[in-house]
């Protein structure tokens, strides 16, 4: 039996293959892409109108779980402050009630001509007061108390703003994930709709006895792992869907259609960005929040064992059928001093102040940190902008590649091998462009979210 050689005559390889293996097969896409400056196709997403990064973090912003529990700690902040500027104020209570002995109280009183005359008092009587109290001077406690709660209130808003921005950037995190998915799975569709092609046009030629067996099984394992690869690929853009629409709490099946992104422009400087950073970062204004409360905590320690003057007064209400006047209106200044704990205020107060001291040098640590991230950011901006020129031209050698593959394989002057090798080499030169759009777009994210203002 004869055996037909793997490269074979070009007069006659060209007749086969210029009937239909230049073109796709009827249903499936063209594998020579056009590239334009986003090098993008048309998302195959269902119908609807495409959702932009800003509507998807207005969403989530207003129904994240995890941001209305950072607001709910503000607001409990605010009204923790509200309350220590109350304490400002004067303050009325009243108290009363019927009271009932089980022995009537009795009272001797000795008069000249009268020695020892009892008195019985009554028992059951009605007895009530109304009493308000103003305070005058408290050595700065009440100051430190609302400039705690003042501080307090800061760093809960700060920490608001911080799992804003945190929101913000998982949304945005799981937004280019799903561009960069989607773009997977039309690379990886074509690849499986070229090796379909060319896997067609050399079983034509295997039955025709002009090429090998090991070229068409060559072709038919090359078919079946870009197969393998579209299954994976959309299993991971369903995953990154779910996720997407967990971030935005909705039902993690709803369908997604969101708008491209392109990189932007390079925002500035790294020392521009780095003094912005460390001036707008909430969670330095957190850090800076937290150590004024603590600070302010230990000066109401110290104020609680220094004198306290305020004024009292109120009205007085007593049944007795013995008393001349059931009533009586009554003021006065009442003063405080704690003159001796043993220490105990001045230790509590020390202790604070250690926590405060401690809260200050973590500030300086996280503001090292901040300006590491925002150099690595910058970084990261600069190195895809690089590999996005890179890239570009490696698509379009690969696809050239590709074509003088399939030509000289027509010809007879190439192996099945190049070709499959020329496939491989475009569909992974396309991924890599995407990939360097799509981290373009993440890294400028990132470098804004590190200054502080995404």
């Amino acid at each position: 039996m004869n055996q037909t050689p793997s490269i074979i005559s070009g007069a006659m390889l060209s007749a086969m293959l210029l009937a239909g293996s230049n073109d796709a097969a009827p249903g499936q896409i063209s594998t020579n892409f056009s590239l334009s400056e986003n090098n993008h196709l048309a998302a195959s997403a269902s119908p609807g109108r495409p959702e932009s990064l800003e509507t998807a973090w207005s969403q989530a912003l207003a129904a994240a779980h995890r941001l209305k529990a950072s607001q709910l700690g503000t607001a409990s902040a605010r009204q923790t402050l509200a309350a220590a500027r109350a304490s400002r104020l004067p303050s009325v209570s009243a108290a009363g009630g019927h009271f009932s002995l089980d022995q009537a109280p009795t009272a001797v009183v000795n008069l000249p001509t009268l020695p020892g005359l009892p008195i019985v008092l009554d028992d059951e009587f009605w007895a009530g007061q109304v009493t308000t109290t103003v305070p005058l001077f408290t050595s700065g406690q009440i100051r430190s108390a609302v400039d705690m709660a003042k501080a307090g209130f800061r760093a809960a808003q700060a920490e608001e703003r911080r799992d804003t921005l945190d929101l913000k950037m998982g949304v945005a995190d799981a937004y280019v994930q799903i561009l960069r998915v989607t773009r997977a799975v039309q690379v990886v569709s074509s690849s499986v709709a070229s090796l379909e092609s060319h896997s067609q046009s050399v079983s034509n030629l295997y039955a025709k006895g002009l090429v090998s067996k090991n070229d068409l099984l060559a072709s038919q394992v090359a078919l079946a792992d870009a197969r393998q690869r579209e299954i994976q690929a959309r299993n991971a853009l369903d995953l990154a869907n779910a996720n997407y629409n967990r971030l935005l709490v909705r039902p993690l099946t709803n369908s997604v259609v969101l708008e491209d992104l392109t990189p932007p422009e390079m925002l500035s400087n790294v020392t521009e960005l780095t003094a912005r950073a460390l001036k707008e970062r909430p969670e330095l204004e957190m850090l800076s929040a937290q150590a004024e409360a603590l600070r302010k905590e230990a000066r109401n320690v110290r104020a609680s064992a220094l004198p306290s003057v305020g004024v009292s007064g109120g009205y007085y209400y007593l049944e007795n059928s013995v008393l001349e006047r059931d009533h009586a209106w009554v003021v006065g200044v009442v003063g405080t001093w704690n003159i001796f704990d043993g220490g105990l205020a001045r230790h509590k107060a020390r202790a604070v102040d250690d926590k405060a001291e401690a809260m200050s040098a973590l500030r300086e640590e996280v503001a090292d940190s901040v300006a590491l991230q925002v150099r690595q950011a910058w970084l990261g901006v600069d190195e895809t902008r690089r590999r996005l020129g890179v890239t570009r031209d490696a698509v379009e050698q690969s696809q050239e590649n590709l074509r003088v593959a399939r030509e000289r394989y027509r010809t007879g002057l190439g192996t099945n091998t190049e070709v499959l090798d020329a496939e491989t080499f475009r569909t992974r030169a396309l991924s890599n462009h995407d990939n360097a759009i799509y981290d373009a777009v993440l890294a400028s994210l990132r470098l804004r979210r590190a200054v502080g203002d995404l």
